[in-house]
């Protein structure tokens, strides 16, 4: 069967094999491209089409070529946008991702900042209070003013308030009034041990 593709140059041998549709490579050699050609007879037990000179006034290769390129051209085609459909479907997911987290950095952020000026507040007041204990504590009242208590003062100790702090504010704004040792008595509380 050789014989019949021996007149054959390695281009006709290649072209008779893509219109059979069997796979070429370019680094094929002359005798494997016989070989496959002859197996595939072989396998077909059909008289190979060989075109050695053109038909009529067409130049080039014959009808079913061209179909069967145009067939090729429209796979290749169809594989291509299939390709770059693919690849904006994982160019989208990867934008989605790193956009979702860029919100979770933003919100972890906020939280972040929320929490610093919630500590931030609680710190000036802390300051502000004890500017107003240091100023009290420090203050004098007027000799001839007479002492006033200052109850809502009382309703400000909370559980976990230093108690020696508390009181000395306390005695501070009222000191005729623990002098005397009436405040003791009328509020319950026990003196300082």
């Amino acid at each position: 069967m050789a014989d019949k593709y021996d007149h054959l140059i390695v281009a006709d041998l290649r072209e008779l094999m893509k219109e059979r549709g069997l796979p070429v490579r370019k680094e094929q050699k002359r005798e494997d491209l016989i070989k496959i050609l002859c197996d595939n007879d072989q396998a077909t037990r059909s008289p190979p089409a060989v075109h050695t000179e053109p038909m009529g006034d067409t130049v080039g290769p014959p009808f079913g070529w061209e179909v069967q390129k145009l067939q090729l051209r429209l796979e290749a085609e169809e594989q291509e946008h299939k390709l770059k459909h693919e690849l904006e479907l994982e160019r989208m997911e990867l934008e989605a991702q790193h956009q979702r987290e860029e919100l979770e950095t933003r919100e972890a952020q906020r939280g972040h900042e929320a929490r610093e000026a919630q500590l931030q507040c609680e710190h000036e007041l802390a300051v502000l209070q004890m500017q107003a204990n240091a100023n009290t504590v420090g203050a004098q009242p007027a000799l001839d003013a007479s002492p006033r208590l200052n109850t809502p003062i009382l309703t400000r100790y909370k559980a976990g308030d230093d108690p020696e702090v508390f009181l000395s504010i306390f005695e501070n704004q009222a000191p005729m009034e623990v002098a005397k040792g009436r405040v003791h008595e009328t509020h319950g509380c026990s003196g300082r041990g």
